[in-house]
């Protein structure tokens, strides 16, 4: 896939003012907020979808991604790298579990153990595109930012399976920067309610059509 077509050159996230230079730890502890977000798959076979996890730090309007985790690992592994994420990560705060696949069995497991560990339910959002259109819209604003791959060449990963949706074999950051997205939306939009918000979206039908939401 070509990273960047030129007619794209002011929606893509490749845009050298996209990207930060900062150790991600100082970009965090410059945040107003910090939160971290897990989709959690069923098993950890070689067939099943991975665990992801996305760090993202909220600076006024702006969505900070920080940090990755992304692999395929069964539920006691999954258990094991959100206690080893939650310790490397001690700023963020809230901690978002997909209620899907293994996330209530997660959230069971360690809600005990993990402080502020919350369920988010993305059906009432819509569909993964409708949830998805609220992270796109994000990004041609220019309101995401992201470590320079030089830095962090796990960053690459994260842009280019964004960049493909839905074309790629694995969605996992698709709905952990969604569930970012949504999170916060009441700052980003004003307190609009979700019909309004819908309304809002709706210019980027056209970018669904041609199958290039990002």
């Amino acid at each position: 896939r070509v990273w960047v077509q030129e007619s794209e050159e002011v929606h893509s996230p490749y845009r050298e003012d996209r990207f930060f230079h900062e150790d991600v730890y100082d970009k965090a502890y410059s945040c107003d907020e910090v939160a971290i977000f897990i989709d959690c798959s069923f098993k950890g076979n070689q067939d099943s979808d991975p665990t992801g996890m996305l760090v993202v730090g909220k600076t006024g309007h702006k969505r900070i991604l920080l940090g990755r985790f992304n692999a395929q690992c069964d539920f006691n592994e999954a258990c094991d790298e959100l206690r080893a994420f939650c310790k490397l990560w001690p700023m963020a705060i809230t901690k978002l579990v997909e209620d899907k696949a293994n996330g209530p069995a997660l959230l069971s497991a360690l809600s005990s153990e993990v402080d502020f560990l919350e369920s988010f339910n993305p059906d009432k959002f819509g569909s993964k595109w409708a949830r998805a259109k609220f992270t796109a819209r994000e990004w041609r604003r220019g309101q995401w930012e992201f470590p320079h791959p030089d830095n962090y060449p796990w960053v690459k990963e994260y842009l280019e399976q964004m960049l493909g949706f839905d074309n790629m074999p694995h969605d996992e950051d698709i709905d952990c920067s969604s569930m970012a997205s949504l999170h916060w939306k009441e700052d980003y939009w004003g307190g609009r309610d979700d019909g309004q918000t819908a309304n809002v979206l709706s210019e980027l039908d056209a970018a669904l059509m041609k199958g290039s939401l990002f």
